[in-house]
């Protein structure tokens, strides 16, 4: 999500350089660089008229090292008598503020993109910097977009992220399927709950309507209460870790499966208000549960 530095949010964008003029384009921008920002944000960059552009950022999650990149684009019709450069100039970082930027010299021509990038760079909570015009320069300096990104520690994934995999692989076109690739990091799908272990694992399946037997295998507690699901009880054989199970106010049909009474830890075990018919397997009822 690009946001425009016109939007002056609390906690995001603290300020911008009086002097600053918009400039747009209808022009394609080759972008075909590491990074391929849009087209669409290239075409559109602000310039510092009166031989600046400053800004003051508050950076959700730093202080701490990351990654930003910076893009430029010559939008503009220069006069050969016209030139812009200008350089970085980051408070404490003096080695990143030597190199000059000549964005057409830099990028090889008008509408293509210059991005120099810092890797591995030190940046505070609230980040000020400059972009300066050269001396020689008869232009105030560009900016199309920036971007900063905090490194974070690597993780190995939240427990059972091969399950929901198997789920995802079968309903890839549902709009609930499109959230990411890992269901609890760095934060829970929308209609998940996750554990805050330091390797977390789902908790709870909230509001919906899935192939849900694969989800039992590796999970302690389910709750897929009123989500209209239909057909018999699953399998539940071989699920060693569950504790509490939750399967009321469904549509379930046929005969409580003996398997119910499989997993050896389950204290909880909620099916009312369903279509079930039958009888309750004898090694359920011997089990000391909260049974409804």
């Amino acid at each position: 999500m690009w946001e425009s530095d016109s939007l002056k949010k609390a906690n995001y964008l603290v300020d911008v350089a009086e002097g600053t003029k918009r400039v747009s384009t209808d022009m394609p921008i080759d972008v075909k660089t590491h990074e391929r920002p849009p087209e669409k944000v290239m075409q559109t960059d602000v310039v510092g008229t009166n031989g600046s552009l400053t800004y003051r950022l508050n950076l959700d999650g730093f202080p701490g090292y990351g990654w930003a990149a910076t893009y430029f684009a010559e939008i503009e019709d220069l006069r050969p008598s016209e030139s812009r450069k200008f350089r970085l100039i980051l408070p404490g970082h003096s080695d990143m503020s030597i190199p000059i930027v000549n964005i057409q010299e830099n990028a090889l021509g008008k509408y293509r993109l210059y991005q120099p990038g810092y890797p591995n760079v030190s940046l505070p909570f609230v980040l000020s910097f400059r972009f300066g015009k050269t001396s020689d320069s008869s232009m105030g300096p560009l900016l199309n977009a920036l971007e900063v990104n905090k490194y974070l520690k690597e993780s190995d994934g939240s427990m059972g992220g091969e399950a929901i995999a198997s789920v995802i692989s079968l309903n890839t076109s549902a709009d609930w399927a499109q959230e990411g690739s890992d269901p609890c990091l760095p934060v829970p799908w929308s209609w998940l709950d996750c554990t805050s272990d330091e390797r977390p694992t789902i908790a709870k399946i909230r509001n919906m309507v899935l192939l849900f037997k694969t989800w039992f295998l590796f999970y302690r507690y389910r709750w897929l209460d009123g989500n209209n699901l239909t057909g018999p009880i699953p399998d539940f054989s071989g699920c060693a870790n569950l504790e509490i199970i939750h399967l009321e106010n469904n549509q379930l049909t046929g005969e409580p499966p003996s398997s119910l009474a499989s997993p050896p830890n389950l204290r909880e075990l909620h099916v009312q208000n369903n279509l079930l018919s039958g009888s309750i397997p004898s090694d359920l009822l011997d089990k000391n549960i909260v049974l409804k």
